[in-house]
């Protein structure tokens, strides 16, 4: 338990520690129209006519992306033709970004992909597909512009709608974005990804005592494991 907590305390401060690096990166007075930095795409529209037939392709939906974390439990299929897989196929580094949501801190969620689920994949228009330009952003830029427009209520703010908000496509291609020039942008990256990784470190292991612990509980309430007499006996000698 003292370790989950410690954990958890590090967990916060490098996540407050990576937002500020991405803000010494991403507020700035020198931008640029987000289509000219990216290729955004919006998803593939679901209706019935989708649910048989062939061509039945994986495809990603707003319940699948969280902030940096993809929900990859529950992944559906819908027929989706040759032209439309073409164009609407992930390739590796993609964003993906959720387009919309009753939940103002779940519009704009990022997370990236990494190629997870093998053969096509595609998605769905409650999504927006972020991709980096050659010799304008790299992957690494797209991931973390994202990510800092979205905690930074970037995202939200550009986003229309009462009860439910909805980036656009439109919307989302006007936003501006740090002009930084292509050949500064590794450099400038390079803190963002130490942080990144040390908050990525810190969750493993995180997830690593929280199993641990489980697994402990689970020996111990079931009898599997007793605590030996000797035990209260060192308890005793401790108090």
């Amino acid at each position: 338990d003292h370790a989950i907590e410690a954990t958890d305390a590090a967990r916060r401060a490098e996540t407050v520690h990576l937002r500020r690096q991405r803000s010494l990166v991403f507020d700035s007075l020198e931008t640029a129209p987000a289509r000219d930095m990216f290729d955004i795409l919006i998803g593939v529209q679901r209706n019935p006519t989708r649910a048989t037939g062939d061509s039945q392709t994986h495809y990603l939906r707003s319940a699948n992306v969280g902030s940096g974390v993809l929900d990859l439990s529950d992944v559906y299929k819908m027929s989706i033709s040759g032209a439309e897989r073409a164009k609407y196929a992930l390739q590796m580094d993609d964003v993906l970004v959720s387009e919309g949501s009753a939940s103002e801190t779940a519009v704009g969620a990022p997370c990236r992909w990494r190629g997870e689920i093998d053969g096509t994949v595609c998605f769905q228009n409650t999504l927006l597909r972020y991709r980096s330009r050659s010799g304008r952003t790299t992957p690494g830029f797209v991931e973390h512009w994202c990510a800092w427009a979205h905690d930074s209520g970037a995202f939200r703010e550009v986003a229309g709608g009462s009860n439910i908000k909805h980036i656009g496509a439109r919307r989302a291609e006007l936003m501006p974005v740090a002009a930084i020039p292509f050949s500064e942008q590794r450099n400038l990256l390079a803190p963002i990804e130490a942080a990144a990784e040390a908050l990525r470190a810190s969750e493993t292991h995180m997830r690593s005592l929280q199993a641990l612990r489980a697994t402990a509980l689970t020996a111990l309430l079931s009898g599997e494991h007793e605590i030996p007499e000797s035990y209260d006996n060192l308890l005793e000698v401790a108090s």
